[in-house]
């Protein structure tokens, strides 16, 4: 949780409203998030600079709150990043109740999740290079939640599944520790691990169908606020090209540049403000395994990019 101080540093005439530089209000966020990016945040924001200066808050919530405003940590009650990632996840529980809702009266049940992270603080926050591996979406997630209780539960079944180490001979998991190990870390669970799309399947590999993304994207597009509680250092989506768009979908600024001399579709950097320098696309493993020297030296590759630029 944090106090904020968000003052008007570019006065004007916008949306109808006068705003004159200096004028300022102060605000409480559940995460230590800055409240001018984040939904919620701007949500307080303009409810605030409604009730102090009589503002229309529906007016002042679609300005740019990044240009006309600024804002100051006052005072920070640092929770642990598991306490920030459930204070999100509770703040999207209404949004998860409209899935589930929308869903059922399309008829629609071939589907499971959220996947809700859970992190192993000590061992994430002292690892050299701290990494988080995005892939696609989970074959099958038992973590069913009804009520805002069962958010922890969600996590603590992530916990027990112990970042795949009871799958050995999966093709997906020695390729995520291998990946941890180049970069210097210890082969423990100090990475985190998360899926671009939170829902997959009931209980099958591939992607669910398009009506249950577009309601995640709608109603539960959390990753780049998971992200910025967690800060890594290298985000790695071993995604493949077939899901640049849901990429794209999760992060509206995503480009994709070029890397050494790779096709595109091989290998991407991706640039976003709220992705690390250091965010790569490469193939998912269930392709690189059929490739797996090709496929190492991709990685080899990005960690040699990664080290250049310490």
């Amino acid at each position: 949780m944090a106090l904020w101080k968000v003052t008007v540093k570019k006065g004007g005439n916008v949306n109808g409203m006068k705003l004159e530089a200096g004028m300022s209000v102060e605000v409480s966020t559940k995460s230590t998030s800055d409240p001018i990016k984040y939904g919620d945040g701007m949500d307080a924001i303009a409810d605030a600079f409604s009730s102090k200066y009589g503002f229309d808050s529906r007016k002042f919530r679609s300005i740019n709150m990044q240009y006309q405003l600024e804002s100051k940590e006052i005072l920070s009650l640092q929770m642990s990043l598991n306490q920030q990632l459930s204070e999100l996840y509770a703040s999207k529980f209404e949004g998860l109740n409209r899935i589930f809702s929308e869903l059922q009266e399309q008829q629609i049940d071939d589907y499971s999740g959220p996947l809700l992270l859970h992190v192993w603080e000590e061992e994430y926050n002292n690892a050299p290079i701290k990494l988080m591996v995005i892939g696609q979406e989970t074959n099958g997630w038992n973590a069913p939640i009804d009520t805002c209780d069962d958010i922890e539960k969600s996590m603590e079944s992530y916990k027990n599944f112990n970042l795949g180490k009871d799958y050995p001979n999966s093709n997906f998991w020695p390729w995520v520790y291998e990946i941890n190990r180049l970069l210097g870390n210890s082969d423990t669970n100090c990475f985190v691990w998360n899926n671009i799309l939170k829902f997959g399947k009931e209980c099958d590999k591939g992607r669910p169908v398009q009506d249950v993304t577009d309601r995640e994207n709608n109603y539960f597009n959390v990753i780049a606020n998971e992200i910025n509680i967690l800060t890594p250092d290298v985000c790695l989506f071993l995604t493949g090209p077939y899901y640049d768009n849901d990429i794209k979908a999760k992060f509206d600024d995503a480009e994709f540049i070029e890397f050494d001399d790779y096709p595109i579709r091989e290998v991407a950097q991706i640039k976003s403000k709220y992705l690390p320098e250091h965010s790569y696309r490469t193939y998912h493993p269930g392709y690189g395994n059929r490739y797996s020297e090709w496929y190492h030296k991709v990685f080899e590759s990005i960690v040699e990019r990664i080290n250049s630029n310490k």
